[in-house]
């Protein structure tokens, strides 16, 4: 069977340190993008000697995210905010969207730079895949700005789905005239809206779901469509800071599943679960013909072993679902997290779970 990753890594040490010296301004800028440029060599190095056959550069390069994405699309700018937000009684100190225009393609993306490196290093020796958060975080992001009245922080709100999808698809034409052929969605929307708790807060708030749901899907296929064939698009469905979607089956209205695993045109899931709870596995019955999925089963943000056997299973009872040939497996989450100090994890142990992932692969 087939192993992969969701492409996200912990730098290295050297990085960290890298970064914290020239924040302190102890470095200077090309003296940090050179050790930079190392550290994403290596990550690339890597995952090719671990097997992979798509890399990534690991979002080495990025303090957010999605931010760093929105935040050099046309329309956007960075704002620093470091006072309390109108519904929050509260300091914030963080980098925040301003919205100056409609948002709009900007083909002078630094997103391409770094394609490019990854593209120019990589060489023959693997597919390079470029990560992008999903439009539907940009949509939402506006819509909790706002209190789902965009009017207020978007100068064109009837056109907001339309401006975010266009804005996605040339971004994506112009990474295929650069030689990309896969394209991940990290999208945590999807996920968030599987849990009864979020939609509570939604419906209290007036959203209408089933028109909501009809946004985000279509969005997302606006935002590929007319794409080559050759260029194969993937999502990766998160539950947010809690990984796992609440996955259900329950064929009800205002359930999401089965309108996004059957809605989205994409050619690939990256599905998270957990592997002792096999009945959420039924989800995979709303995938459509012909789709592949990577099945999210391997820990990322712990340094112990998975438990083999549970894994194994998991995949068994999901080839009831999708074909064998269609299905590979991977760890639940990228590896890059916040808090790995406080978790214990090193740089090493993501190597470790992907030789761990390698080898289930191997006896599947």
């Amino acid at each position: 069977m087939k192993y992969e990753v969701v492409g996200s890594f912990l730098p290295p040490a050297e990085l960290i340190d890298a970064r914290k010296e020239f924040n302190a301004g102890h470095i200077d800028r090309s003296r940090f993008v050179a050790i930079e440029d190392e550290a994403v060599r290596q990550l690339i190095d890597s995952q090719i000697e671990c097997g992979l056959t798509t890399v990534t550069t690991g979002e080495l390069r990025r303090r957010y995210w999605d931010k760093d994405f929105f935040f050099h699309l046309g329309g956007i700018t960075k704002e620093y905010v470091d006072s309390g937000r109108i519904y929050q009684d509260m300091d914030s100190y963080t980098d925040m969207p301003r919205f100056t225009g409609r948002i709009s393609y900007n083909p002078e993306h630094p997103g391409f730079t770094s394609f490019k490196f990854l593209r120019d290093y990589t060489g023959s020796r693997a597919l390079p895949r470029q990560t992008v958060p999903s439009p539907t975080e940009l949509y939402l992001d506006i819509m909790l700005m706002s209190d789902f009245t965009p009017s207020r922080i978007y100068c064109a709100p009837e056109s907001l789905a339309d401006d975010i999808a266009s804005a996605y698809r040339q971004t994506f034409a112009k990474l295929y005239e650069l030689g990309c052929r896969r394209v991940q969605l990290d999208d945590s929307v999807f996920g968030r809206l599987c849990d009864p708790e979020m939609t509570r807060k939604l419906l209290q708030g007036g959203v209408d779901l089933d028109a909501f749901y009809t946004t985000l899907i279509g969005m997302v296929n606006k935002a590929i469509e007319g794409l080559p064939s050759d260029m194969k698009v993937s999502i990766y469905i998160s539950g947010g800071p809690n990984v796992v979607p609440e996955w259900n089956t329950h064929d009800i209205a205002d359930n999401i599943v089965p309108k996004a695993l059957g809605g989205l045109k994409v050619d690939k899931f990256y599905l998270p679960f957990d592997a002792g709870a096999t009945d959420t596995l039924q989800v995979l019955r709303y995938i459509p013909a012909g789709r592949e999925v990577a099945l999210g089963l391997l820990n990322a943000h712990t340094p112990f072993p998975d438990n083999k056997e549970r894994v194994e299973r998991a995949v068994r009872i999901a080839e009831n679902y999708i074909p064998a040939s269609r299905l590979s497996i991977s760890p639940q989450s990228g590896f890059k997290l916040s808090s790995f100090e406080e978790r214990g994890l090193l740089y090493a142990d993501q190597w470790s779970k992907i030789r761990q992932l390698a080898e289930i692969a191997s006896e599947l």
